[in-house]
């Protein structure tokens, strides 16, 4: 069974960061240095993890909500190579709009790694503008309507 939390940084930084750095950094050569900010602080966080029966305590997957007033940016999801093709980053973006509609958020972005675009384009995202290059990784930024 898989259990998505909604957390912050403080309390869960060390399984986020353990999810960020093994999808990011190690996986996609993301620059260290660009992939730590000072929004990580601010953000609601969501952290997906693995139950066993016993506990739920294996961390398998992360994204994070940046809120400013009637907008919000949903970034920085990763699932675990071993989790991927199983649904979880569905139900983690999912879980995200819900909170951003929660908080009366009207309009949704998204940063999307170019070969992920579909992934939000089956969520209801649609591309605005052209590519551009993010850590030397192609993105395009997508948005949603929630009103």
């Amino acid at each position: 069974m898989i259990k998505i939390i909604q957390t912050d940084w403080k309390t869960s930084q060390n399984e986020l960061k353990q999810i960020r750095e093994t999808v990011f950094i190690l996986e996609q050569q993301v620059p260290v240095e660009l992939e730590w900010d000072n929004e990580d602080a601010e953000s609601i966080h969501l952290l997906a993890v693995h139950c066993d029966g016993k506990s739920c305590d294996e961390p398998i997957a992360a994204g994070r909500i940046i809120i400013s007033s009637q907008q919000a940016q949903i970034g920085r999801m990763a699932v675990l190579k071993n989790w991927r093709h199983q649904g979880i980053g569905s139900d983690l973006l999912q879980q995200a709009l819900l909170i951003c509609k929660h908080n009366k958020v009207q309009q949704v972005f998204i940063h999307a790694q170019e070969y992920i675009v579909p992934f939000y384009e089956r969520a209801g995202f649609q591309v605005v503008g052209e590519r551009f290059m993010d850590a030397g990784i192609p993105h395009k930024k997508m948005i949603i309507q929630l009103s």
